[in-house]
């Protein structure tokens, strides 16, 4: 595992929610609708920088993107298969962030309701697509049973998955402000053209405009009430978004070159702006003493005020936390060999036990921090 190959499978994922935007955008408008979202969501900020990141978010949004897919196919079509897709593909998104992936069942549920009514709910086969849905996750926790007895479901169940999102305290101005910020920031810089979009779609009353705006506004909503927000929580309204702005965009008179060079300008801003960023962060990054002491002597590393999974990532070790100052004399004085990576902020020379020996320094985040050893 490197650097790069731990990115492969967001890179892939990204190309494949491109794709699948493309492929609605022909399936619900036309041609010139499907390539104008591509573009627009192959460069929105979420998109762009998220395929670059190894985390399982942007894998996520293509199985939530294809689970849609499916939907529209079975919407047009109403062949069965496309249904058993359908709830394969929520199934694959439950398996990469859990219950989050039952967002799109209500997206499902809702553009249902709302183009054929209460009773063409017994379309979706909800019955036997739960069902199917549980026994494709029903793995995961047999194997979390099994691992980790008594503390899978307290930990994940509990404490990842329902407490995670659930408001634990009253909403305050910014409960309010961040689902607004935090989804304009992952469109941009397409987000300043989303709320003409919105207002012209809207007036239009076109009927394939439905199903994209339902996806935005139900996951932007339900996204929105959780406790925890994250940038990167907003990544499934970016190909509806896409497609709502493709719409208002492709009924302005441009001519095709004005087109081209938006997105080719877009795209160069992007890359010079991604190679910017990635000098500041690496920048604020140094690890070159530590990697060196650890090459010569492979001892356990200790960590207190430091971030261990970015030490952990880079040093490609584990790294053990020490939950308080306290912990570190009772190491000491029983002769741990290891060594202690301590944040100079919150811990100077003073404050350490005279046993330790700080032996070189280094650079997490633009924070400094020693590095100690028994003398």
């Amino acid at each position: 595992m490197t650097q790069r190959s731990a990115a492969l499978a967001s890179i892939l994922a990204a190309l494949g929610v491109v794709a699948l935007t493309y492929w609605l955008g022909m399936r619900l408008f036309d041609s010139h609708v499907a390539l104008i979202a591509g573009l627009t969501v192959l460069t929105t900020h979420g998109v762009f920088s998220g395929g670059r990141v190894p985390m399982p978010d942007m894998t996520f949004c293509l199985a939530f993107t294809g689970a849609m897919a499916a939907f529209v196919a079975f919407e047009i079509d109403g062949r069965r298969g496309r249904l058993v897709a359908f709830y394969l593909l929520t199934a694959a998104a439950f398996r990469t962030k859990g219950p989050a992936a039952l967002l799109v069942l209500v997206v499902g549920v809702v553009y249902t309701l709302s183009a054929h009514g209460r009773p063409g709910l017994g379309r979706l086969k909800l019955a036997p697509g739960c069902v199917l849905l549980a026994l494709l996750t029903a793995p995961w926790w047999l194997a979390g049973a099994v691992v980790a007895p008594g503390t899978s479901s307290k930990d994940v169940v509990v404490n990842d998955w329902l407490l995670w999102y659930l408001p634990t305290s009253l909403p305050t101005w910014r409960t309010l402000y961040d689902p607004f910020n935090l989804t304009l920031e992952i469109l941009l810089p397409w987000s300043v053209l989303l709320l003409p979009a919105l207002w012209v779609v809207a007036r239009a009353q076109t009927g394939r405009c439905r199903f994209p705006l339902i996806w935005l506004a139900a996951v932007f909503l339900i996204i929105g009430l959780g406790q925890q927000q994250r940038m990167r929580y907003y990544l499934p309204p970016c190909p509806p978004a896409a497609l709502l702005i493709a719409v208002w965009w492709s009924r302005l008179a441009l001519r095709p070159a004005l087109h081209a060079g938006a997105w080719a300008s877009l795209a160069l801003g992007l890359i010079v702006w991604q190679v910017h960023d990635d000098r500041r962060y690496n920048a604020e990054i140094d690890l070159s003493r530590i990697t060196f002491e650890i090459g010569e002597a492979p001892k356990p590393l200790y960590t207190l005020k430091v971030p261990e999974l970015v030490l952990g990532f880079y040093l490609e070790r584990p790294v053990a936390i020490l939950k308080d100052v306290g912990h570190l004399p009772s190491l000491v004085a029983d002769g741990t060999d290891a060594y202690f990576l301590l944040g100079d902020k919150e811990f100077p020379a003073s404050a350490l036990p005279v046993d330790l020996q700080r032996t070189g320094e280094g650079l997490v985040k633009g924070e400094r921090f020693g590095i100690f050893t028994r003398q």
